[in-house]
């Protein structure tokens, strides 16, 4: 009951016009960021969700990853998720969870 008062009350509408908002913008950072600190990490075309996927150079993602890794930045791979050739060599980054400062103090530390 408390949560059909809350949607039919238009809170519900207005909590996801918000988030839509807020993630829109960390992403938007997150796009940013990349263009300026890591323009070897072309995004690949992301219109909604919590995290978008960055194509690498050709045979450099495990070094790119290894040295995120010692710099305390998790990037997951992007060619794990392919069951089969040819895979596409990148990232998947999330931007939810993370402030506009933590996002670009991350691309400035991948440089």
């Amino acid at each position: 009951a408390v949560a059909a008062d809350f949607i039919d009350e238009g809170h519900f509408a207005a909590h996801l016009r918000l988030m839509r908002q807020l993630y829109r913008s960390r992403r938007d950072v997150l796009l940013q960021a990349l263009h300026t600190h890591l323009p070897w990490a072309e995004p690949m075309d992301s219109r909604g969700g919590l995290q978008i996927a960055a194509r690498l150079p050709e045979g450099r993602e495990l070094q790119h990853t290894r040295r995120a890794s010692t710099r305390g930045i998790a990037t997951p791979s992007l060619s794990a998720l392919y069951h089969t050739a040819p895979s596409v060599a990148g990232w998947r980054l999330g931007f939810a969870a993370l402030t506009p400062e933590a996002i670009d103090a991350a691309a400035r530390a991948l440089r």
